[in-house]
């Protein structure tokens, strides 16, 4: 298998040609981002996969359907099965050698490996803590070989939704919903696993509430600041207080140096200040990324993804098409070039559908000067 982070001449025109002519474009503007339909998948409908953003992809794994009872639980139903998208086309993969689970972490590396930790067993509503199984192991995929590995014991708590980034030779692992009957709904332990050694390394614990993220070293955004990971001191130094117009960030999103933050409908981008950019044209965020010098967000609700050009200082809003009908859980990704949002539970008043299908965002970037 190729390596799939490698991003190839054309992929436009190769979206084009393998969708059939099923984009669907809102304007003839050629700066406006199309949708298109993306392929029939190779996994079944789910929703709260892992998922891995690709620079021309993304991997998916696990996941689940949505709750049935009985016995006096309620409980999802937990689903197999593992697939990249990349250069257009769905791709099977061997599962990772983990129990089943749902709400894992996952992110991939420029060298082709990516990593799944965490998750839970599905079950959402019980009277009894012994009937929560939430997981404090992972694996590694090497995509190149399709070969999976066990990573060792990780000096982490179990959790779900943790949050997972690559980090030069090592992954991150960071946040996440704390088990059930904890004193915190959220875990603040963090740790660094080293691909080359093998092994795992412990933060200091961030500061309530941070969000982690990597862009030219270790950085916590707070609730009413952001921090930098000191690995001389092995401490977390207080950098920037936030302005009294920028709220605590429930989403931030770094692209080299650039990082990007939001909650609502309000972004802004921290550089030597916080430059607060126009409110993004959606109700609220439920996806933060960068695709090239451009921010990107997602809204399930609106079903609508919004586009902040560099070049311009612009939003675009551009709302998705009929076959992507109000969902959550969906796996969605940031691509060099694309929005991704495939799968999760279609919302259709109080009942949940598992859904297979998706759509992609083609934006066309323009260099800044």
């Amino acid at each position: 298998m190729t390596n799939r982070l490698r991003l190839v001449a054309g992929v436009s025109v190769a979206l084009v040609v393998f969708f059939v002519a099923t984009t669907l474009s809102r304007s003839g503007s050629s700066d406006r981002p199309v949708w298109a339909v993306l392929p029939e998948s190779l996994l079944s409908a789910r929703a709260y996969g892992a998922t891995a953003c690709l620079s021309d992809g993304l991997v998916v794994s696990g996941g689940a359907l949505p709750a049935s009872g009985s016995n006096g639980l309620v409980r999802e139903r937990l689903v197999q099965g593992t697939a990249v998208y990349s250069d257009g086309v769905w791709e099977d993969l061997s599962d990772p050698p983990l129990s089943p689970r749902m709400m894992a972490g996952a992110a991939a590396a420029e060298s082709g490996l990516v990593l799944v930790w965490g998750g839970h067993d599905g079950t959402v509503a019980s009277s009894n803590v012994d009937d929560f199984s939430y997981f404090a192991d992972g694996a590694i995929l090497d995509l190149d070989s399709g070969l999976w590995r066990v990573l060792p014991p990780a000096p982490l708590n179990p959790r779900a939704n943790p949050r997972v980034e690559s980090v030069g030779t090592s992954f991150l692992v960071s946040g996440g919903d704390a088990v059930p009957g904890a004193d915190i709904n959220r875990d603040e332990q963090a740790a660094l696993y080293d691909v080359e050694t093998d092994s795992w390394t412990l933060l200091p614990v961030p500061p309530p509430g941070s969000i982690l993220v990597d862009s030219g070293g270790l950085i916590a955004f707070g609730l009413e600041a952001t921090f930098r990971y000191d690995g001389v001191t092995d401490t977390w130094i207080q950098e920037q207080t936030y302005p009294s117009e920028v709220s605590t960030p429930e989403y931030v999103s770094a692209n080299g140096g650039r990082v990007a933050g939001g909650a609502g409908s309000q972004v802004w981008l921290l550089d030597s200040d916080f430059t607060a950019l126009p409110p993004a044209p959606v109700t609220s965020l439920d996806y933060l990324g960068w695709i090239g010098s451009n921010i990107v967000v997602w809204d399930y609700d609106d079903r609508a993804a919004a586009v902040y050009s560099a070049a311009s200082r612009q939003w675009m809003r551009s709302d998705a098409p009929d076959e992507i009908e109000t969902r959550v859980g969906s796996s969605v990704c940031a691509t060099d070039a694309a929005l991704l949002v495939w799968a999760g539970w279609i919302k259709r008043g109080p009942r949940r559908l598992g859904s297979d299908s998706g759509a992609v965002l083609e934006v066309r970037t323009r260099t800044v000067e």
